[in-house]
């Protein structure tokens, strides 16, 4: 017999009990030896129906069989007080998206979502200027009123080792996304990703127009750095529009109180935007991103009426499915709700990590998950709930009420 069966056998004869001491509700010369017999017997039976119902109780709390109730925790930093020592039941990781201000014609702004680690550090644009050590081929600069870097093709391009524009401890077997907003007079950007094997990235660009760049590394090399090319030319790069994006990766942190584990979940080269989420199964897209240039876009796979952003000024409810920009933009950035959302198994080393997560579960104490993040996610938490401290009580009650 279950717990729920026998909480509801409780009730159920606390109803019978109350409607019989209403029955019997008489004056004391309508009360005869064979009614209060009648209600002796009743009592006896009613008395022992919830003894045994209690008896049950207590006993499938000692075992196995307890019912275990599922429970869900939503939050960036997520702190469970009640559970069961047990795995989890499931475990989502939710997608974000940020815009940090309204984009207008002449100022475009970034679309952050969650997954990975921006790896830029402050003021490598001033180490470049100053390891060049010349003005008319290196300097900060405001141009088009946006804050850059500038430089000619040749700054540089004789001291290989020392006149680098960008690097870090690059890591092997790393995927890096590069990413840049950057006016050039050529059609040639004027920068490359150098591999420590000699081979290289060389992106083009159309002359004369600020055109959004993204280079995604090979993870079976290891980069060597990023430096001016030498071809003739002027360059700026907006510097608030500079990534170097280290593996999109979402960074899961369990700590019980006494122990502590760190989950670090590779997303691949799909950042997981507003709407998106991660579970046992695979992983759910509901949104994607694109890049598109012109006075207008259609996004044939779009939500009629979906929600969208966008890195430039743009109008339209997505009724047709097409947009319009103030004006001709260039390498606009688009993310837009999808009228069938997509889904993707999990790789072999995502299911190793979920499977990590599930079963570390949670203890009986105090579990609290934080998520982190170049953009912190949120968790939904599905697990068992501890019901002893409530099934207990309602033990108490019911046997304060026999007393």
């Amino acid at each position: 017999m279950s717990i729920s069966s026998e909480i509801t056998r409780i009730s159920n004869a606390k109803a019978t009990l109350k409607t019989k001491l209403n029955g019997i509700n008489k004056s004391t010369d309508q009360i005869t030896d064979e009614t209060l017999d009648e209600y002796g017997d009743y009592v006896d039976t009613v008395s022992s129906n919830i003894s045994t119902a209690i008896s049950t109780l207590n006993t499938d709390l000692s075992g196995d069989s307890v019912y275990k109730m599922i429970a869900v925790g939503k939050g960036n930093n997520v702190t469970l007080t009640d559970t069961e020592e047990e795995p989890l039941d499931d475990f989502k990781i939710l997608g974000r998206t940020v815009q940090d201000g309204t984009p207008s014609p002449s100022s475009p702004v970034a679309i952050e979502n969650v997954g990975g680690k921006n790896v830029v550090y402050n003021n490598w644009a001033q180490d470049f200027v100053n390891r060049i050590n010349n003005t008319s081929k290196a300097k900060l600069a405001t141009y088009d009123n946006k804050n850059c870097v500038y430089w000619t093709a040749s700054a540089g391009y004789n001291d290989y080792d020392n006149k680098y524009m960008f690097k870090i401890n690059w890591k092997a077997n790393t995927n890096y996304l590069i990413s840049f907003d950057i006016y050039s007079s050529t059609q040639f950007i004027n920068l490359d990703l150098y591999y420590t094997d000699g081979t290289q990235i060389s992106p083009r660009t159309t002359a004369n127009t600020w055109t959004h760049i993204e280079i995604t590394s090979d993870p079976t090399k290891i980069i060597k750095d990023i430096r001016p090319h030498y071809y003739d030319g002027n360059c700026y790069i907006n510097l608030d529009t500079f990534k170097v994006i280290e593996e999109y990766t979402v960074q899961i942190k369990r700590t019980d109180g006494t122990s502590e584990e760190t989950y670090d979940f590779p997303l691949g080269n799909t950042p997981l935007m507003q709407g998106d989420y991660i579970d046992k199964l695979g992983v759910h897209h509901t949104r994607t991103q694109t890049t598109k240039s012109g006075s207008s876009v259609t996004l044939s796979d779009a939500k009629a009426y979906g929600a969208y952003v966008s890195t430039h000024k743009v109008a339209g409810n997505l009724a047709n499915k097409t947009l319009s920009f103030d004006s001709s933009v260039t390498n606009a950035i688009i993310e837009y709700e999808l009228a069938t959302p997509t889904f993707t198994p999990l790789t072999s080393a995502q299911q190793t990590v979920f499977d990590e997560i599930l079963q570390d579960g949670t203890y009986e104490v105090v579990t609290t998950y934080t998520g982190y993040g170049n953009l912190a996610p949120d968790m939904e938490i599905n697990y068992h709930k501890d019901l002893q401290p409530r099934l207990s009580q309602t033990i108490e009650d019911v046997t304060d009420i026999l007393g």
